[in-house]
């Protein structure tokens, strides 16, 4: 008898503690539920600053990502509400944002560490478009002050068309232009800003249009640059402006620049005797550009532009 009180009694405690402690989690649940909807009301815990970091100092206006992050003075986010994650992703879908972080900082701050694009070349193949070096597009207005940005010209189809017959996409602010028409675009902007180009003269543009051209004949890269002479005779100084166009064989550009280098002294040496400077001569000069073709190997055809 006292065997079956015993198993009674333990079926009993068992149904009292698990009343209790079912109750005790809907105590807890409904506890919780209540905190929230408190925070959730509470004035002090509203979105009301956000704290930028980045490799730029405030290169975006707050507010700009603040309307990216869907936050609003006119109606405020709550602390808690703000989901982190989502305000990331929101970020990275602008053309100017190549990274994002976004964290929250109590009690009512955000902090974003970001990266914005860093322009390489102006891509004059559409007004207002420069191109970064992962081959991302985006506006240069407003946010871009672009001086002696190289243009880069590509032959790339209007915004968004499908391929042409040269594999070339219209460009798009959602993903990265990747024709090989800009691989060699890059290698030639590298090459160009080593030291011993870079000195002596200022890269102007790259087009590489018809360098992959089903005509073989048609096959070129075009590059216009200007080069600097300063002369001095007697106490007389002038800086003369020696606009070029290279037109380049797509296959031999490297070793035809090089050949350009030894070309462009021998020019130089030329014109420091050619030129007589005079007292009405202005400080600086800038000359008649020259058409220098190297696509025939060994041969160099200089022509002087109208």
């Amino acid at each position: 008898m006292s065997k079956n009180l015993t198993v009674k009694q333990s079926f009993l405690w068992i149904l009292i503690s698990t009343v209790i402690v079912s109750g005790s989690s809907f105590s807890i649940y409904f506890g919780i539920l209540s905190w929230k909807k408190k925070q959730l009301k509470d004035h002090t815990l509203q979105i009301a600053a956000i704290i930028q970091t980045g490799p730029e100092k405030e290169a975006l206006p707050s507010q700009y990502l603040a309307e990216l992050m869907h936050l609003s003075l006119d109606k405020k986010t709550n602390y808690y509400a703000f989901n982190e994650k989502k305000a990331e992703e929101n970020l990275l879908k602008s053309p100017f944002i190549k990274e994002a972080k976004v964290k929250k900082v109590r009690p009512n701050a955000v902090y974003v560490d970001y990266t914005k694009r860093s322009p390489i070349a102006l891509l004059i193949d559409y007004e207002n478009v420069a191109i970064d070096e992962d081959g991302y597009v985006f506006p240069i207005e407003p946010f871009y002050q672009v001086e002696n940005l190289v243009e880069l010209y590509l032959g790339l189809p209007p915004f968004n068309d499908p391929l042409d017959e040269q594999e070339r996409e219209g460009a798009s602010y959602k993903k990265a232009i990747q024709c090989k028409h800009f691989a060699l675009a890059k290698k030639i902007l590298s090459l160009l800003s080593e030291k011993e180009f870079a000195d002596r003269f200022t890269l102007k543009k790259i087009d590489v249009s018809k360098s992959y051209s089903p005509s073989f004949g048609q096959r070129e890269v075009v590059i216009a640059l200007d080069e600097n002479l300063e002369i001095t005779q007697k106490e007389l100084t002038s800086t003369f402006i020696l606009p070029k166009y290279l037109r380049l064989n797509v296959k031999q550009y490297h070793q035809q620049l090089s050949n350009f280098l030894v070309l462009s002294q021998k020019m130089r040496n030329d014109y420091r005797l050619q030129i007589h400077l005079t007292q009405d001569m202005p400080d600086i000069i800038r000359c008649k550009p020259k058409l220098l073709d190297f696509r025939i190997p060994q041969l160099a055809f200089i022509k002087e532009n109208e």
